[in-house]
């Protein structure tokens, strides 16, 4: 037997078991830098989401004046019929509308002439917190980042 040929063939059988901690080891390096910058993109893009149902809710809340004019009661469509409470619908009130939600769009307050939208996160790990509108288009946020860094 060769023994060149056997020194080959015990190389080529595979990885040490030093080769495979090593890789292991710079997997988890580059997995624990690179989460933090993901993380962050998700919760953008699910603020993003947020942010567009907020104006959509307001938009709703606008036309509702239009119709009832005044935000807080649906009026009777004929006269005698009662007068109700303004709700979100229900494809309004979480965000994305089918799947997991990862917002609740709330109506904090309304009455004739007012209100304020809320979005608030389910989980409470967002840098900005609740994010809300009014009937002026104002933008707030609740959360430790300024309503400017969250509404952009």
């Amino acid at each position: 037997m060769n023994p060149c040929r056997s020194a080959f063939s015990r190389n080529a059988l595979g990885f040490t078991l030093i080769e495979l901690l090593v890789a292991l080891a710079i997997a988890a390096v580059l997995a624990t830098l690179a989460y933090p910058s993901y993380r962050q993109i998700v919760q953008r893009g699910q603020r993003a989401q947020a942010r567009a149902a907020l104006q959509e809710a307001s938009l709703y809340m606008e036309r509702f004046r239009a119709a009832n004019h005044r935000y807080d009661l649906q009026l009777g469509l004929l006269p005698g019929d009662a007068a109700g409470p303004v709700a979100l619908p229900v494809s309004l009130r979480e965000v994305p509308a089918g799947g997991q939600a990862h917002h609740r769009l709330v109506l904090a307050h309304v009455d004739a002439g007012s209100y304020r939208l809320e979005a608030h996160p389910v989980r409470g790990d967002d840098r900005c917190g609740i994010l809300a509108v009014d009937q002026a288009g104002r933008m707030h946020a609740s959360g430790p980042a300024t309503a400017a860094e969250c509404w952009r």
